[in-house]
């Protein structure tokens, strides 16, 4: 009985230890999956409704834009300079003479681009007769393929009929078994041969589905070099880019001019178009007659009437005209953001452009659970304030555009009020 006090305390030291590890092993385990937690992002930040900033998804027409600097052109007096060198061939009107936009005030002649043109022409065309003449071979081929396909499963037909009609002659004992025999024969053989011309078919068909998208491809190159060539001849007759007056033309027939001299000088009225300088390297989305507009705070309309041939250091500039009324604040040498469509308008589902769109991902907002989620999706290009989502929404859903603080890695977003988007 009188070591019964010793041992209890023997115990008692014995277990503090254990119980020590217990605890520092539980707040481990409460660490860890705390980091677990955080690192699968499964913390659910809450935001103030009028803190964030919520857009529409829609579908709409959308065209893709390039936003770039231009200058308010003042055409009281308006030089314009010769897009090639050459000569003057034809002087169509003089100084004083009124003249209405579009009309061809002289005419240049440049022997050597005349000899390029004729090349490319020569080319031209006998490239499109190779590309017809294959073209034919291909189809020939494949109707050839097709016409031995319906022979051989004619005669296939005809011996299977003769066959079940002589199996009914069999049965009756009339048919001999070699005739029987060799029937059988006949319809295998066309079998086979059926077969082998269906893959006769079948491949010529894929033939001519490949050689078709380079037929194509070089079509879309001739047709490029033909409107090249035709830009080109368009270039040595030298228009008015708007009505007004002649001034400034001290040429003479056959006298030579070099490319940027400036021809003549043409006076018109108030200021009505934009000259824009676009990159080298981007001029190629652009052609004639696409649609523009001006960037805020500006306003207005406008379309391309024209794009400078000649690049100046990596610079091309491309002139506009206004289709609405010319802006009062507006004034001649005025520097202004001009967004200019580089495809025809098509549908596609658009979002606000923001922080929290893109790359990959767009934060799908529940009017009714009060959270935003992300999801998956593919960004196309950008218009204005409005950014095209090729993949990913159906285009009635509600997204967070922007919110105070970064919500990367969390799997949701709660906002603390509801808000109307």
């Amino acid at each position: 009985m009188t070591s019964s006090g010793p041992v209890s305390t023997d115990r008692e030291a014995r277990a503090f230890p254990w119980a020590v590890v217990a605890i520092i092993a539980a707040v481990g385990l409460v660490l860890a999956g705390a980091l677990i937690i955080w690192r699968s992002g499964l913390f659910v930040a809450t935001l103030d409704a009028d803190r964030v900033v919520l857009g529409q998804a829609r579908s709409e027409l959308f065209a893709p834009e390039v936003t770039v600097p231009g200058v308010v052109i003042d055409m009281t007096n308006t030089a314009l300079p010769s897009p090639e060198s050459g000569s003057v061939s034809e002087i169509h009107f003089r100084n004083g003479d009124p003249v209405t936009s579009g009309e061809v005030v002289l005419l240049l002649r440049n022997p050597a681009l005349e000899r390029e043109i004729a090349d490319s022409l020569v080319r031209l065309g006998r490239d499109s007769l190779a590309i017809e003449a294959q073209i034919a071979d291909l189809n020939r081929r494949v109707s050839d393929a097709r016409s031995q396909l319906r022979e051989i499963s004619f005669r296939k037909r005809q011996a299977e009929t003769e066959l079940e009609r002589n199996l009914v002659l069999e049965q009756r004992g009339f048919a001999s078994p070699a005739r029987m025999a060799r029937l059988r024969d006949e319809v295998a053989f066309y079998a086979a041969e059926e077969l082998d011309a269906n893959n006769v078919l079948n491949a010529a068909r894929l033939d001519a589905d490949r050689r078709s998208e380079r037929l194509n491809a070089a079509q879309a190159r001739l047709e490029r070099l033909s409107q090249s060539i035709a830009d080109r001849l368009d270039g040595l007759a030298i228009r008015a880019p708007g009505d007004g007056q002649i001034s400034g033309l001290a040429l003479s027939v056959g006298e030579p001019v070099v490319a940027g001299d400036v021809l003549f000088t043409l006076t018109e009225g108030r200021p009505d178009r934009v000259t824009a300088q676009v990159m080298e390297s981007a001029v190629h989305n652009l052609s004639v007659g696409l649609n523009a507009r001006l960037r805020e705070p500006h306003s207005g309309e406008l379309r391309i009437e024209a794009i400078d041939p000649q690049a100046r250091d990596g610079i091309v500039d491309v002139r506009l005209i206004f289709v609405s009324a010319v802006p009062d604040n507006l004034r001649a040498g005025q520097m202004v953001q001009v967004a200019i469509e580089t495809e025809e308008p098509r549908m596609a589902i658009t979002v606000p452009f923001g922080e929290l769109v893109g790359p990959d991902t767009v934060w799908v907002y529940n009017d009714q659970s009060g959270e935003a989620v992300p999801r998956a999706v593919r960004v196309g290009r950008r218009a204005g304030s409005r950014i095209e989502i090729v993949d990913g929404l159906s285009g009635d859903e509600t997204i967070l555009v922007s919110a105070p603080r970064p919500v990367d890695g969390l799997s949701s977003v709660r906002i603390r009020a509801r808000a109307n988007p």
